[in-house]
């Protein structure tokens, strides 16, 4: 269901399930743009990918999104999760480049 579809009901807004619920919708949404964005700026690579490549975009986009939802739990802003996300995309580039088991053993034990 659409979040339209959620928020819409003969025509008159009402409010939806819950804020868990709304959340998801538009994450799904979002999820749903930055594929059909790839998809349409970026065909050939499409082409080239895998069959669950956009599935793949589309769901990280939402467990994404959908995380913010533990922030508090951990005694986390929006800040320190933006700064583990970056830490995260750092060290899979360091892995993406290590050349040896040890380099990757050394990656990971400054990642703890």
């Amino acid at each position: 269901m659409s979040l339209k579809d959620k928020l819409a009901v003969n025509d008159k807004l009402v409010k939806p399930d819950g804020i868990q619920d709304a959340a998801k919708a538009i994450a799904e949404e979002i999820g749903r743009q930055v594929a059909f964005h790839i998809e349409t700026m970026y065909p050939e690579a499409v082409k080239a990918a895998s069959s669950t490549f956009l599935l793949s975009v589309k769901g990280t986009v939402i467990n994404s999104i959908m995380a913010l939802k533990d922030a508090d739990k951990f005694n986390a802003s929006i800040g320190g999760w933006l700064k583990k996300n970056d830490q995260h995309r750092r060290k899979i580039r360091k892995l993406k480049k290590a050349g040896s088991v040890a380099e990757v053993e050394a990656i990971m034990r400054d990642a703890i």
